[in-house]
């Protein structure tokens, strides 16, 4: 029988160390708390947070190490609106592109402007800014999902305008 190391990471913080936010606040874990366990592994999770998430949680994911197949990051997908360096952004390349090669194409999300498309997610309403297309690498910095498109697909209208431009 393997015995549990504390120093290897468990697999349920190495799947939880880019969506730790949410995992905080559904749980009531300080956000400076939540930051040293799932991001910079200077705290462990408590026996108290454990009860609080035994509904939810296969506890053995707390003792499991994690394996390299958990790579612990976030890959966006197309339609997802993202925050990455400081800049909310919607993803325009697909899911299988940007986990193979660390980045994603996207365009700005801005305010105010006549030249944009509006982009309309399932908790906000946003404006492309078509001019602004580029790829985004995220091997340090990983971009964290703010909202996703509704039902409204916004991809045409994104694309003929790249067309137009170039």
């Amino acid at each position: 029988m393997e015995t549990c190391n504390p120093d290897d990471t468990s697999l349920f913080i190495k799947k939880h160390k880019h969506d730790y936010m949410e995992v905080a606040k559904k749980y009531d874990i300080t956000e400076s708390n939540a930051r040293n366990i799932f991001v910079n592994r200077r705290a462990n999770i408590t026996l108290l947070q454990m009860r609080k998430m035994i509904k939810d949680v296969n506890l053995e994911e707390f003792f499991i190490p994690a394996d390299e197949t958990v790579d612990g990051k976030f890959y966006p997908e197309q339609g997802d609106i993202v925050l990455h360096s400081g800049k909310n952004m919607l993803v325009l390349s697909k899911y299988e592109v940007n986990k193979k090669y660390s980045f994603f194409v996207g365009i700005d999300l801005v305010d105010g402007t006549a030249d944009g498309i509006e982009v309309v997610g399932e908790k906000d309403s946003y404006v492309g800014f078509v001019q602004t297309v580029s790829s985004y690498s995220y091997s340090r910095k990983c971009p964290v999902v703010i909202d996703k498109i509704n039902s409204s697909n916004p991809f045409e209208e994104i694309f003929a305008k790249f067309n137009q431009i170039f």
